[in-house]
């Protein structure tokens, strides 16, 4: 059965136009991504010198969060300055090393990291290896494979999971806090390799990424965390963990506000296909997730599944507005908007095109490395994932 990822922010068809549904990446194309995932983890870890406990599971949570973000901070051109995507990574991995640069202004502290960031030259050549994949991954890796469902991005999925349970975990223990990061970060990477049985494929996948990486102690809390993420009735060590995350991962995949976007476009068709009304249809299809109703859906007419997917995209294109249904909250939970004064007065301060685009760069590493340096500063252990978006001039 093929799978597919509704495509309501445009991916390009080669042939003209954008398509509106594309096919999953083969499990072996996400194997091979977790299989790079591994190698960067161990070598950062390695590189980094950490020793402290907490410091070292906060920091695979910060790497993990920055493989998957990592298209989203390509580099126009590769090699000509130490972008700030690469200038926070050598920060990240080296601060260890260098316990005063944070006590250190942004030009000072750059000054530091060029001189070592040539140690990082392996890491960076796996990530610019690994590109062209994790842009696949992030693009065409639904978070649900359920027409509707999968409109949504499963790396960003796992990144807002991971961002929303750290943010309601304050009543924990710093090493806690970052247990339940990792855990979130890799709750669902079982979807594109098993989307009938992901979660145990999740915790093979989190078992095989951080099997020497993480104590013994500290990966078997993760995954008891992933197993039980869907398991209402559970009441072991960790049941305030599995809450919270259960919490915030319920939170996330409804803020996209789908099912109502399903309603109206395609569960009349599954009905009249299925022989049902429309909230059985529902009730089949979606609450209880039954695959084999799918899987038989499919034998009947093939290509079904990429029909529905095409209707949603093109539903929600045209005529569904999620802001109409109301806002939601996710209780102690906000939302902080950080900016740097005078941008654009400072980038105008000449018209010199060198200089301008100096200027351009100076203001990309404040927001982008240095205002994530300073608040992680500030209150040690702050996620990565917890920065939603930073870039300069908007």
């Amino acid at each position: 059965m093929t799978f597919y990822k509704g495509c309501t922010i445009p991916v390009r068809n080669p042939q003209g136009g954008v398509y509106l549904a594309v096919e999953i990446p083969e499990p072996e194309d996400f194997l091979n991504y977790l299989d790079h995932l591994r190698k960067f983890l161990e070598e950062c870890v390695r590189s980094s010198g950490v020793e402290g406990l907490e410091e070292r599971l906060e920091l695979v949570a910060d790497l993990i969060a920055l493989f998957y973000k990592a298209p989203l901070l390509e580099e126009p051109i590769r090699g000509l300055s130490l972008s700030p995507f690469k200038a926070y990574l050598t920060y990240r991995v080296m601060r260890h090393k260098f316990r005063d640069i944070d006590k250190k202004s942004m030009k000072d502290a750059m000054e530091s990291l060029s001189e070592v960031h040539k140690e990082m030259r392996d890491i960076f050549k796996l990530l610019d290896e690994v590109s062209d994949l994790s842009e696949n991954i992030f693009v065409r890796a639904p978070a649900d494979t359920r027409p509707g469902y999968n409109i949504s991005s499963l790396i960003v999925h796992l990144l807002a999971v991971s961002a929303l349970a750290w943010s309601k975990s304050s009543g924990l223990g710093r090493r806690e806090r970052a247990i339940v990061r990792i855990a979130s970060l890799l709750h669902d990477i079982g979807k594109p390799i098993d989307p009938q049985h992901h979660v145990k494929g999740s915790v093979e996948g989190a078992r095989k990424l951080l099997s020497g990486i993480l104590s013994g102690e500290d990966l078997s809390e993760v995954l008891e965390i992933i197993e039980n993420h869907h398991n209402p009735g559970y009441s072991g060590r960790f049941e305030e963990e599995v809450a919270i995350m259960r919490d915030a991962d319920r939170f996330s995949a409804g803020a996209d506000r789908l099912d109502p976007l399903i309603e109206a476009s395609v569960i009349g068709e599954l009905a009249e296909l299925s022989g049902v009304s429309e909230r059985e249809a529902f009730e089949i299809y979606y609450r209880r997730g039954e695959w084999e109703r799918w899987l038989e859906l499919e034998r009947r007419r093939p290509g079904i599944m990429r029909e529905l997917t095409e209707k949603c995209v093109k539903y929600a294109l045209s005529e569904y507005s999620p802001l109409e249904k109301g806002e939601e909250y996710f209780k102690g939970v906000n939302i902080v908007k950080l900016d740097v004064a005078s941008i654009q007065e400072f980038i105008r301060d000449s018209e010199k095109l060198p200089l301008l685009s100096a200027s351009s760069y100076i203001v990309d590493l404040a927001v982008m490395f240095n205002s994530l340096r300073a608040v992680q500063v500030g209150i040690p252990g702050y996620p990565v994932e917890c920065f939603l978006y930073s870039a300069g001039g908007n």
